[in-house]
């Protein structure tokens, strides 16, 4: 039986009470797959072939997938302080509607500079729905913006490794049409074109579509206007990517969260498949904010008691120095120092840089409320307040 420090013996029903009073429920944790040690070595190799590749060789590649875009709402939770009897107050709730008001799922490419064809899948896609795909918009779309004997991108979906699939896409290698490129498994996170799909989600949900209908009338103009200096940022920043696969091989991290009140037992348990670089907790809620090669998580307990990711970002460069805070209506914003680079990250809203000190790496970092201030070699402090950390957080 644990003791205070008056020697005060606390009693497990105390310890329950007092963790249930701070908002910290007991549950079950939460089961989520690792990667396993061939899915790792697979990336590693993949990494250590593609680590000198040039900027002509990745502009070669056509990178495509399919992802889920919805009318309305968001699946990131949104965090409010309210009174207990103001729960149901209009401000401090997130306004739905029946089913999400409708989404539509859609596959896209992009090379290079340049979005290929964006097209609109109805229903559930299958293997022959994909090969058509293939055949009406990947190979068009590689032939336009690389030209013949381009690299193809996919992911290992059983659908785009199917018989039918995989026999179209080898008979076109053959023929000198493309080159196909093996891609590790659950690996997301290494495409470039994850990315795009946050900066698709984010254009679009700026333009409030009202339906299905509008939905993918505005997907389709906002996948015109993704800039191509944006595209290319993401292709220069892929030789880091490798880089960074290659230095977290054989790296895993295991993350406690322990309470003060009690210290018996973590609260918070879990697996990371990578180094972690840095961690930050909120100083006023049950909130960690962790940083792996160029992704950025911030998880915290939901209503329940569940642990979730409630949001997530990347960085062009690895992350140094970590922050994490609240903005006024209790949702996390991290401050993140990667390399010169100061970010300013928030839910919903695409990462923002607060700061660059051109090519002096940030040697420290603190952030409170209303301010950040980081240390630059050779320079002395800089600090971002009013106008700057203050319009964005509060």
């Amino acid at each position: 039986m644990p003791q205070s420090s008056s020697s005060r013996h606390i009693s497990t029903t105390t310890d329950k009470r007092r963790l249930c009073a701070a908002g910290l429920h007991g549950k079950i944790a939460a089961r989520k797959p690792l990667l396993r040690t061939g899915n790792k070595q697979k990336r590693l190799v993949w990494a250590k072939e593609h680590k000198e590749w040039t900027l002509d060789q990745w502009k070669s590649v056509l990178w495509s997938d399919e992802s889920k875009c919805e009318t309305f709402g968001s699946n990131h939770h949104v965090f409010v302080r309210c009174r207990k009897d103001e729960q149901m107050d209009f401000t401090c709730l997130v306004p739905t509607v029946k089913h999400g008001g409708g989404g539509v799922m859609v596959w896209g490419c992009c090379a290079g500079d340049t979005v290929g064809d964006l097209f609109k899948i109805e229903g559930i896609l299958n293997q022959h729905g994909y090969h058509s795909i293939l055949q009406q918009h990947a190979i068009p779309s590689s032939l336009r913006l690389v030209g013949p004997s381009f690299i193809f991108q996919q992911d290992n979906d059983p659908k785009h490794t199917s018989r039918l699939c995989k026999g179209y896409l080898t008979k076109k290698e053959s023929n000198g049409v493309l080159r196909q490129m093996t891609w590790p498994p659950q690996s997301p996170d290494l495409n470039p074109i994850e990315m795009v799909w946050g900066e698709l989600d984010h254009r679009v949900k700026a333009k409030g579509p009202t339906s299905a209908k509008h939905l993918w009338e505005r997907l389709q103009d906002c996948w015109k206007t993704i800039p191509g200096d944006y595209l290319l940022k993401l292709i220069k920043r892929m030789p880091r990517v490798c880089k960074a696969v290659i230095k977290a091989k054989k790296v895993a991290s295991t993350i406690d969260v322990w309470s003060l009140l009690v210290g018996r037992e973590p609260i918070h348990h879990y697996q990371h498949n990578q180094k972690l670089q840095a961690l930050a907790l909120s100083p006023e809620t049950a909130a960690i904010a962790t940083a792996s090669t160029f992704q950025i998580k911030v998880e915290s307990p939901d209503d329940r008691g569940y642990w979730r990711t409630s949001c997530s970002f990347q960085t062009q460069k690895l992350v140094n120095f970590l922050h994490l805070t609240h903005d006024s209506t209790g949702s996390p914003v991290a401050v993140a120092a990667a390399e010169e680079m100061v970010y300013l990250l928030k839910p919903d809203v695409p990462e923002k840089v607060l700061h660059s000190t051109y090519g002096q790496p940030v040697t420290c970092l603190d952030v409170s409320t209303h301010q950040a201030a980081f240390g630059v070699k050779s320079y002395g402090w800089f600090t971002n307040n009013g106008n700057k950390v203050t319009e964005d957080v509060n």
